[in-house]
């Protein structure tokens, strides 16, 4: 199936890269990458290089973890870090990992013998929810867990030692890469085997199963492991969304945070598109397997446990991908009316994929030109280097607003502990994965629950004896308000009001 009217393979294939080309300028073209954990992960970079270097002014209160699941992405971006500031690491980490993504998803899709259109759809998909919300360790997980799955699939069609050891190997850095993503595609790999175990002899299906216990001893070891700092903000709960919510969310989870009704009918189309475009699906029963296998997880995984959120939206991400692995031409018998419908499918196709292509170009486009951020860098400018910084939020005021994601400006202030060698809570620190954490001792009483702006918070729980600047986001209350809540905290005696730009309003303790 061509991505538009029929189409040689070489224009196919430069029109391709273009595209990837054209969107990889694009993830250069803003100042910051509107990804709402970036900046967090941002801070724990640049707080860790500063460790290594001996040269942190919070050593005090850190230690290093290198016993982490993020540790391919965080040396990745150390390194990148060695070269250029932390802000053009930032976006040359995402580069890559769109280039490695791409890669492997056009791999996977040759390798499973699927039509084109599948390296086009997961393009789009690559800019969905994960992106959105900046969890660049998992993106960078799902590219290293497909060449996992393509390793496992090659075994089975020619068992020997040399893919075994590449099996293994692929296996260790996946599980260095997002505990999510190796849990996931070592589920897919194994499933994958037992569907074809019939084709392979005893003595080699031990042999893999041997790897794959090896494999469930890592998870097995990392999911007892007691955390080391309680984490407040999540407490030990396990929430599961409905079937019919699941449902109707595979619509648009693949590519947004939340419905976007024009965006949508591109996303519902792409699902038809298949059936339009004159294919069907394959009679190669194996091609089902990662489809099945990632909606069984989606369907089943709840929406936040073991102190992680959006468990089941980040796997919604490969139904796409993974459904177009199914389909594939008819044989050329159809009419002159059915190939016209066939080719006015592919058209639409091509339509909807410049859509949701270009909804990415236009989201770091109209963030770079974000009155409200160009607020942040100047109020932020006037914070001397190396202080202790408190963000407060207003849940309402944390989106862009003009974006089609959300919730851009959550964690923005943590660039200024990245850029500026200060600290600014909540930077990650306290969650059980992070390369760099706090210790015990430095975790007081509603660390992480002072970020939400509301009266019961700046009264009486917040202690501004902790911090040098408060930053205050809100479009709901006056700074005058604001002044006033805080007079009412006794420990915030000494904090005064220094300036208003927008919704940002910073105060300092004198």
């Amino acid at each position: 199936m061509n991505i538009a009217l029929p189409l040689s393979d070489k224009i196919q294939n430069r029109l391709f890269f273009l595209t990837v080309l054209a969107t990889v300028c694009f993830l250069f073209y803003p100042k910051y990458l509107p990804m709402n954990d970036l900046p967090q992960h941002a801070a724990q970079v640049a707080a860790l290089d500063d460790l290594l270097k001996h040269r942190s002014p919070w050593a005090d209160m850190l230690q290093i973890n290198w016993d982490t699941p993020y540790l391919t992405v965080y040396a990745l971006w150390l390194a990148l870090y060695q070269f250029m500031g932390i802000n053009a690491s930032s976006k040359a980490l995402v580069a890559l990992e769109f280039l490695f993504f791409i890669y492997t998803a056009v791999k996977m899709r040759k390798e499973m013998g699927a039509e084109r259109m599948t390296d086009w759809v997961a393009l789009t998909c690559f800019f969905g929810f994960a992106f959105q919300w900046g969890f660049v360790g998992y993106i960078m997980g799902i590219p290293v867990g497909i060449l996992f799955f393509i390793a496992n699939k090659r075994w089975i069609e020619n068992p020997s030692a040399k893919m075994l050891a590449a099996i293994s190997a692929l296996g260790i850095w996946s599980y260095f890469s997002h505990i999510l993503t190796f849990s996931f595609f070592c589920l897919l790999s194994y499933g994958y085997f037992l569907f074809r175990i019939k084709e392979i002899p005893w003595k080699q299906r031990f042999s893999l199963t041997a790897a794959y216990l090896f494999f469930a001893a890592l998870l097995a070891r990392y999911t007892a492991k007691p955390n080391p700092v309680p984490y407040k903000a999540f407490e030990d709960n396990f929430i599961q969304h409905s079937f019919w919510d699941k449902i109707l969310e595979i619509a648009y989870l693949p590519w947004n945070m939340s419905v976007l009704f024009y965006y949508d009918i591109a996303c519902l189309f792409l699902f038809a598109a298949p059936i339009a475009a004159n294919c069907r699906p394959t009679r190669e029963k194996s091609r089902y397997v990662p489809l099945l296998a990632c909606l069984a997880v989606y369907f089943l995984m709840p929406h936040f446990t073991f102190q992680t959120s959006f468990l089941y939206e980040r796997f919604a991400l490969f139904v796409p991908i993974f459904y177009y692995l199914i389909w594939e031409k008819k044989p050329e018998t159809q009419g002159r009316t059915a190939a016209k419908i066939s080719e006015a499918a592919c058209l639409l196709s091509a339509l909807c994929i410049a859509a949701l292509t270009g909804k990415a170009y236009l989201n770091n486009i109209l963030f770079d030109h974000s009155q409200k951020l160009a607020d942040f860098i100047k109020i932020s400018q006037m914070m001397e280097n190396g202080k202790k910084i408190l963000t407060v939020n207003d849940p309402l005021s944390i989106s862009e607003g003009s974006l089609t994601s959300g919730g851009e400006f959550f964690h923005i202030a943590q660039w200024y502990q990245a850029e500026r060698q200060g600290w600014a809570d909540y930077s990650f620190a306290s969650a059980h994965a992070m390369p760099v954490r706090m210790k015990m001792k430095e975790m007081y009483d509603g660390y992480s629950q002072v970020r939400f702006l509301s009266e019961y918070n700046l009264t009486r729980k917040t202690d501004c004896r902790r911090y040098d600047y408060l930053l205050i986001l809100t479009a709901n209350h006056t700074s005058d308000t604001l002044e006033k809540l805080l007079a009412a905290n006794p420990s915030c005696s000494r904090v005064s009001h220094i300036k208003t730009i927008g919704e940002w309003s910073l105060f300092r303790r004198h």
